[in-house]
C-alpha cells in the first residue's frame, strides 16, 4: 500500500494504491492490479480507507510510527492484519 495525499486535498484526505493476494486451504484472492482506495484520517489517528466498489476495505490506526489495521473483503471478511513502518 502506498498512502499519499495530494496538494489539493486537507490533511485528513488519504488516497492510497493497493493489491491483495491471499491464500487458504479453501480460497485464493489476488486483484488483478492496483485498487485505488480512499477514506480519511481520524482525529484520533484512526484511518479508513476503501475502494470505489467497496469491495477492499482497510482499517487502522497510527501508533508512533506504525500504521496497524486489518484488510477487509466487503468489510467484513478480514483477510489479514498488516503493519506498515515509517522509514526515514
Amino acid at each position: 500500500m502506498d498512502p499519499a495525499t495530494s496538494p489539493g486535498s486537507t490533511t485528513a484526505d488519504v488516497t492510497a494504491d493497493a493489491s491483495l493476494e491471499y491464500s487458504s486451504p479453501l480460497l485464493r484472492l489476488q486483484t488483478v492490479g492496483l485498487i485505488a482506495l480512499s477514506g480519511r484520517l481520524g482525529f484520533d489517528d484512526r484511518l479508513d480507507l476503501e475502494s470505489r466498489s467497496g469491495l477492499l476495505t482497510f482499517e487502522g490506526r497510527f501508533v508512533r510510527n506504525r500504521l496497524v489495521g486489518t484488510v477487509a473483503i466487503a468489510g467484513v471478511a478480514p483477510v489479514g492484519d498488516v503493519a506498515f513502518t515509517r522509514v526515514r
